[in-house]
């Protein structure tokens, strides 16, 4: 199961919200896909929460998830984030809402 935690917009492409996200997952084993999500678009750059493990991956620009502690890749769908990064983007990731 996964879920987007907080999101922020940053335009519309082919009809849907292209959106830099920040997502929780049980395992790495649910790690969406960049359209996974009804009429929204993951963009480059999201992240993504391993809830099991502790793991944080961050999209990128060939959509591959990629595990952040030793840059493998992540054939499937998932993230970790030990402890909450303030995105320049994003801004403070502590400050969390349920979409």
């Amino acid at each position: 199961m996964n879920w987007i935690k907080t999101e922020k917009f940053l335009r519309y492409s082919g009809g849907k919200a292209v959106v830099l996200a920040y997502i929780e997952m049980d395992s790495s084993g649910d790690l969406p896909a960049v359209n996974a999500f009804t009429g929204r678009t993951i963009s480059i750059g999201s992240y993504a929460h391993d809830i099991s493990s502790g793991d944080t991956y961050c999209l990128n620009s060939l959509n591959e998830w990629i595990k952040q502690k030793n840059g493998e890749v992540f054939m499937g769908n998932a993230l970790t984030i030990g402890n909450m990064p303030v995105d320049p983007v994003m801004g403070d990731l502590s400050v969390v809402e349920e979409k």
